[in-house]
This record gives C-alpha cells, structure tokens and sequence, in this order.
C-alpha cells in the first residue's frame, strides 16, 4: 500500500534528540495555522524517535501559541526518566524562536496484567450509512477544510442534534500503522477535536443558531491515556461535556475501533472569550 500523507508529513529530520519538521498546508486547522491534532501527533512521533520503550502510554501536551503552516519548527526531546520498562520524555516546541507546544510522552514495553473491560461500551452502526462532514458542511454553507480531502469523516447528525459529538474517522480504506508512535498519533487526530461538543450543547454548532457563536475558542492542553496499541482503518469517537463555567469547558472524548474495542481516552481544557465587534 502506497504511504499515506499522514505518515509521509511526520517525518522529521535530525537525531540525538534535536529534530526539525515543517508542517504543511494539507493539516490547516485555523487559517494559516497547523491543526492541533497534527501537532500533537508530531510531538509523540518525536517522543518516539528517542524512546528505549515500545509504546506510548500517555500524552499530556500544553498548547502555547498556534503553529504557523511553512515555517519550519524545532523538536527538543529530553528523557526526564529511563527505566527498564518505561520512560518519561519532555517534548518542547518552537517556532521562529518562540514556545510553541510542550508536551510530555510515558512510555511503555509490552507486559502482562489484570484485564479488565469498559462499563459501557457504544452502540456503533455502519459509518457508511452516515453522512461525509463535507456534505453536512456544504449543506450549511461552510466551507470544507483541507483536512477533508486526506481523512474520510462521517457524522452522527443524531447526535449533534442533541448537544453531543459523535463521528467515524478514517485515513483511507485498511489504513492501520504497525509502529504504536504512528497509530496513537492518528488517535489524536480525533481526539484534539473537543470543543464541536461544548458549543454543540449549547446550541450553536449544528442547529439553528449555528451562525451565532459569541465566543472564540482555543483548546489549553490535551491528557490522553492510550488503552490499545493497535486499532482498525474507521475509528469512532465519542465526545461529552464534562462541566464548564467562567470562560472555561472540560469534555472527555473516547476513541473507539470499528469492534467497540477502547483504544484511547482524552480531557481537554477548552477557553472561551467572547467576540467582539
């Protein structure tokens, strides 16, 4: 199978810790800037790079400034701790000099343990039989971002509807990564992705008052535990409010495979401000 995009743009060049990577425009999130899920996921294939472990096992990551698209970033990677079975490693980011991202990356070799299952496990239907973003995007009137022409997306309109976020994820069809720093960094693309579900209860997002947002946003920080090493081409994720008051909104997203099997959970700390003029 020909190489995805994904991975072809998380190559970074350099070694011993110093790494040098410019993200292109095919991962615009806001105009002129990267997606936060891409830069996330640079940040854990740096980690992964320098780690003596096999897997990711959590991610925390603080967002400093937005990354600009075409301008080249610096990766410093430093182990904080190095055990037998697991490490710790500290990963900051710059651009143009400045503090970008800071993230901090456990990892782990394969061991053996108690298992245990999810109390709840969703009720997951074909993603075919649901609708393209682009679509649901074009019928509102916005405009579909780049993203939509590298990753298929289908979404629970249902859901949305009722003040939650729910939606099916693929890079393309049998599209699953053997290396786990790989794998979770597309885990990520889903689950920097907290906030539709906060203005989504409160009424902006899909429903009536959509072209009515009083507030701007921007995601604080990303903790996400990965459960799974290993999951299937159509991921779903699953998105719910956890509280939010005074400018500030937590939700927690889960990260499911197309056989309910958790691969990976996630809190986000989302800031509002209000727009004016």
């Amino acid at each position: 199978m020909a190489a995805h995009v994904f991975e072809e743009s998380l190559i970074l060049t350099g070694s011993a810790g110093r790494y040098q990577l410019e993200i292109g425009d095919t991962w615009e999130g806001q105009r002129g800037k990267a997606y936060g899920g891409f830069a996330a996921a640079a940040v854990l294939r740096a980690a992964g790079l320098m780690s003596s472990a096999s897997r990711p096992a959590s991610f925390t990551c603080q967002f400093l400034r937005p990354v600009a698209l075409m301008v080249p970033c610096q990766f410093d990677v430093a182990s904080l701790r190095r055990g037998r079975t697991s490490d710790l490693l500290s990963v900051s980011v710059s651009q143009s000099g400045k503090p970008a991202l800071h993230g901090l990356v456990r990892t782990v070799d394969e061991s053996t343990g108690p298992e245990s299952q999810p109390a709840r496990r969703p009720v997951l239907v074909d993603p075919t039989s649901l609708p393209r973003d682009v679509d649901v995007m074009r019928s509102y009137g916005w405009r579909a971002s780049k993203l939509a022409q590298y990753i298929e997306c289908r979404m629970d309109m249902d859901t949305a509807a009722a003040g939650g976020h729910t939606a099916w994820q693929r890079l393309g069809e049998g599209i699953v990564y053997d290396d786990p720093f790989l794998e979770a960094g597309r885990y990520l693309m889903l689950l920097d992705n907290a906030a539709p579900a906060i203005v989504n209860q409160a009424g902006y997002f899909w429903g009536p008052r959509r072209k009515e947002l009083p507030w701007g946003f921007a995601n604080l920080d990303l903790l996400v535990h990965f459960h799974v090493a290993r999951g299937t081409d159509w991921l779903f994720m699953d998105s719910e409010v956890i509280t939010g008051s005074g400018g500030l909104s937590s939700a927690q997203t889960q990260v499911w495979s197309d056989s309910a099997e958790l691969l990976a959970t996630s809190i986000s700390q989302i800031h509002f401000l209000p727009i004016t003029g």
